[in-house]
């Protein structure tokens, strides 16, 4: 949902389960791992913030994973999806200004990364 990068292998479209299949799965170069992980570096200090936040509130809610999940996970990752993907007043004023019509979207209509809770299951034993 963050948005980064595999870094240790790439695996073509074929995703990774028949990329191991047909032995396409292919490990990065040490230069390519650097430069994909200084251009994340902000989302690695984003999930590490939110790593603590989390590990926090699941602490403090004293619910089962799933409820956790359902209550302040989810709600919260759609925040940070809004903040990381929206535009700022200014972001949208100069798109306008050189002639760009936008259309208004609800981000909750918008599908990111293709995650779908209900197809979560938590082991909560």
């Amino acid at each position: 949902m963050l948005g980064m990068s595999h870094t240790c292998c790439w695996y073509g479209c074929l995703g990774l389960e028949n990329s191991l299949e047909e032995g396409l799965l292919h490990l990065r170069d040490p230069e390519e791992v650097d430069e994909i992980r200084e251009e994340d570096r902000h989302l690695a200090k984003l999930l590490e913030t939110l790593m603590e936040e989390f590990q926090a509130k699941l602490f403090e809610m004293n619910v089962p994973l799933s409820k956790f999940v359902e209550e302040y996970w989810w709600p919260r990752m759609r925040e940070v999806e809004k903040e990381q993907y929206g535009l700022s007043a200014s972001e949208l004023h100069a798109i306008r200004e050189i002639g760009v019509v936008l259309d208004e979207v609800v981000l909750d209509e918008v599908v990111l990364d293709e995650v779908v809770l209900d197809e979560v299951v938590l082991d909560e034993s």
